[in-house]
């Protein structure tokens, strides 16, 4: 971590230094920076990453420049003959810039399309090592490209609907409109009162998910669903949110309503399950496989999965011995688990989530939504959520 810092911070300071000069020089008046807070706002407990464990080490290094550059700021906001310094910082998603149907870019790059060898799997042998590097087979790869109904946050990249569901839930990160940043910052040129002083009321400067965008979440919503929904999740919130949103997928594909889902037995669940995923051409394995999402069936030991280019997930990474423990992490985090615990365990779930989001015969008629149902999840069971200090 010091290294990490040692390399980053003399860069930064340079790098304000530069920007004093040359506002300096250009006879600038006001300089105002949109900032962010690293992590959306979010605390430690933050459940979206970009693949690495929880929390983050990448937002929390984010979140720690972004802090040292807000007092550089500061700093330069105090020197004689600086320009007038001003911070606008979202504590909340910024979204979004276009609603669309087709290729799923990651990186400006389209992501390929791997299947798995469903007909002949592999098989997770006890007290073996799994290395993908040295497994001999094939990429698995269909000549396809990753195409979906997608909302693109900008700089945040391309989300599908269950994605943008679950982030932009009420209690998660949230959102604000680009619109309403961008008002805030021709306020602060006009000169209407707003405190720039990040030490003592950055709690009180931020800007935080407002009204407006949680009425217009729900338009964007409608938008996407009118392009009939197709893709559901592209892996920008990290693995663990995906295998929520794939496995919450499944059992909708399989019973469509809650109480279908609650009133069928563990095993039988686990097996409608294997057989929606075994089908032929079923588009949610190829898009889990293709962005390192493996699917575990109900027998603890079948494994399907695809080995890709990129080798950015825990289960990829390093070589392993298969043990029940190990088997069970990955199941866990990053793997869509089909086993017939966690069968149980989503009905369960669905129970408890009836019991505090419908009453009497609602509950019998809810539909499945894996993006509400991912969201309530990552909440409740998992600490996720945010904590708001008025």
């Amino acid at each position: 971590m010091q290294d990490l810092f040692g390399i980053r911070l003399p860069l930064l300071v340079r790098h304000v230094q530069i920007l004093y000069e040359a506002l300096k020089r250009a006879g600038v008046n006001v300089y105002i920076k949109v900032g962010t807070t690293g992590t959306g706002g979010m605390g430690f407990n933050i459940p979206f990453t970009h693949g690495e464990r929880t929390p983050s080490m990448l937002l929390m290094m984010k979140s720690a420049i972004a802090g040292a550059h807000s007092m550089l700021l500061y700093v330069m906001s105090k020197t004689p003959g600086s320009p007038i310094i001003k911070e606008v910082k979202p504590a909340t998603m910024i979204a979004w810039k276009r609603i669309g149907k087709g290729r799923i870019l990651r990186g400006g790059k389209p992501i390929k399309v791997y299947d798995a060898p469903y007909e002949n799997p592999f098989v997770l042998k006890r007290g073996s090592r799994f290395s993908l590097k040295d497994l001999k087979m094939e990429g698995h790869e269909t000549g396809e490209f990753l195409e979906g109904t997608y909302i693109d946050t900008g700089e945040n990249g391309l989300f599908s609907i269950y994605e943008f569901k679950a982030v932009s839930k009420e209690g998660l990160m949230e959102f604000i409109t680009p619109e309403e940043v961008a008002k805030r910052v021709l306020d602060c040129i006009k000169g209407a009162s707003y405190s720039n002083d990040i030490i003592t009321s950055l709690d009180s400067s931020v800007l935080r998910s407002t009204y407006k965008a949680g009425l217009l979440r729900e338009v964007a919503i409608r938008e996407m669903e009118s392009l009939k929904i197709q893709g559901f999740s592209y892996g920008l919130l990290g693995p663990r949110v995906s295998k929520l949103i794939y496995e919450s997928a499944i059992l909708k594909e399989c019973f469509r309503t809650a109480n279908n889902l609650i009133c069928q037995t563990p095993a039988y669940t686990a097996e409608k399950a294997k057989d929606f995923v075994l089908q032929k051409e079923n588009h949610l394995r190829k898009e889990a496989l293709s962005i390192g999402i493996p699917v575990l069936l109900p027998d603890g030991k079948t494994l399907l999965f695809a080995k890709r280019e990129i080798h950015d997930k825990d289960w990829e990474r390093e070589s392993w011995e298969v043990q029940e423990e190990k088997i069970d992490l990955f199941a866990e985090k990053e793997w869509i688990d089909l086993r017939e615990n966690n069968m149980k365990r989503w009905q369960d779930r669905m129970r408890r989530f009836l019991s505090t989001n419908a009453s009497g015969t609602e509950r019998k008629e809810i539909a499945i939504d894996p993006g509400d149902l991912t969201a309530w999840v990552l909440i409740e069971e998992y600490g996720g959520g945010r904590r708001e200090c008025y």
